[in-house]
């Protein structure tokens, strides 16, 4: 067996190569969340996926730590401009938290093919809806 490997079916380490893509792709989707924000979640579990993170649990583990940084600075930002609605933001609060403490009951729940089966489903879904949905 060669030095540092671990032998049988255990995980490798990522390449360097998809370490530095998979983090520079995190730096532009972190950008791109912090002024759109929608399907962050989604384009952020790829670009770590991509950085070489394999187990689904540790991926989303740190997709909600990273996009709790990215939201932070952007709040800070928006708040200094004043450009807060506090009464939707509130709702907007209350609404994120149970959901993030409801999925986090879901996810633990499901297996790794599942929730990944989950996740496309639902980010499949929401692209449909938003590309038929008619203006207006």
């Amino acid at each position: 067996m060669p030095p540092g490997s671990s032998g049988g079916g255990a995980p490798q380490p990522p390449t360097a190569f998809n370490s530095v893509v998979g983090w520079l792709a995190q730096c532009l989707v972190s950008v791109y969340g912090g002024f759109f924000g929608a399907g962050m979640g989604i384009l952020m579990m790829a670009s770590l996926s991509i950085a070489g993170h394999e187990d689904l649990h540790e991926v989303n583990a740190l997709k909600n730590l990273l996009s709790s940084v990215v939201y932070s600075i952007t709040v800070a930002t928006f708040i200094t401009a004043g450009a807060i609605s506090w009464p939707h933001t509130l709702i907007m609060l209350v609404a994120a938290s149970a959901g993030g403490y409801l999925g986090v009951r879901l996810a633990r729940r499901l297996q790794g093919p599942w929730l990944r089966r989950v996740v496309i489903a639902v980010g499949a879904a929401l692209t449909a809806y938003y590309f038929f949905k008619t203006p207006g």
